[in-house]
């Protein structure tokens, strides 16, 4: 039990405080600058915040149940493709390309809609016409994370590789744990918590609500050095620990078979 309570804790700090920081981003202030959610009532505003988390963590709960180890995390070809694609999350975080222009297109939307060259989006045309309502803010809440992912990709690939690894470490290593504790095969023990996703979501919309008020957005937005430090640090410290550990399964090597020969011999 302390194994999974240690995991947990852990797990929501880290993963909370990660997504408080990722609503410092800057598509994420222009996008919570042009949000009318700030002037909903409190009870509308946390009462759809707690369904919708609830609902993703069962969603994500779901999805983790019916994942397993397997051996193609070991593979080679699974180690080139995690070097290549963390590259490209440090070359995008690190401002040396942009292959989604999250930022530029989320800022070029708006000032069409100012100039009236185009028109609003059916999630801005139903947050209008549902203006503090539940219903209403639950797909605000939508909206902010539809409108800001082509700048937020970066973090949940990293996010996701480490469900995957969670799920992968769990599971290889929970049977060793219980026997060292005399328990039954069927006890699971959380090594790593995976549902580090939800935990980032409800820090992200955490942070909408309570960053994204003109005052508090005009206080972070005026520091970009701020900005980057807090929203992009922890992706490329990630990236370069996925891209480690990538490397370092190749040039040993560690095989799925020699994983499961060692562990099978601990008693």
């Amino acid at each position: 039990m302390n194994y999974e309570f240690i995991a947990v804790i852990s797990a929501i700090i880290f993963c909370f405080v990660f997504g408080l920081l990722l609503s410092l981003h800057p598509a994420a202030l222009v996008v919570g600058s042009h949000s009318s959610l700030h002037t909903y009532s409190r009870w509308t505003r946390w009462s759809a915040y707690i369904a919708l988390i609830l609902l993703v963590l069962r969603i994500d709960i779901t999805v983790t149940d019916s994942m397993v180890p397997s051996s193609w995390l070991f593979s080679e070809w699974f180690q080139l493709v995690t070097i290549v694609i963390f590259a490209l999350v440090l070359l995008q975080t690190l401002a040396f390309v942009d292959f989604t222009h999250g930022e530029r297109n989320v800022q070029f939307h708006y000032w069409q809609i100012e100039q009236s060259y185009g028109s609003e989006s059916r999630m801005e045309r139903y947050i209008h016409k549902h203006h503090n309502q539940v219903a209403g803010a639950l797909v605000n809440y939508c909206y902010v994370l539809w409108m800001t992912w082509r700048s937020m990709w970066p973090a949940l690939l990293m996010l996701f590789w480490y469900k995957l690894w969670a799920v992968e470490v769990n599971g290889l290593l929970s049977p060793i744990i219980s026997r060292k504790e005399h328990m039954p095969d069927v006890v699971s023990y959380l090594i790593l918590d995976p549902h580090i996703l939800t935990y980032t979501l409800a820090g992200f919309l955490w942070g909408h609500i309570v960053l994204h008020e003109r005052k508090n957005i005009i206080l972070y937005g005026n520091s970009r050095a701020f900005q980057f430090v807090l929203s992009r640090l922890i992706v490329i410290v990630g990236s370069l620990l996925w891209i480690g550990i990538a490397v370092a399964i190749m040039t040993v090597p560690i095989t799925w078979d020699s994983v499961i020969s060692t562990l099978g011999n601990i008693r």
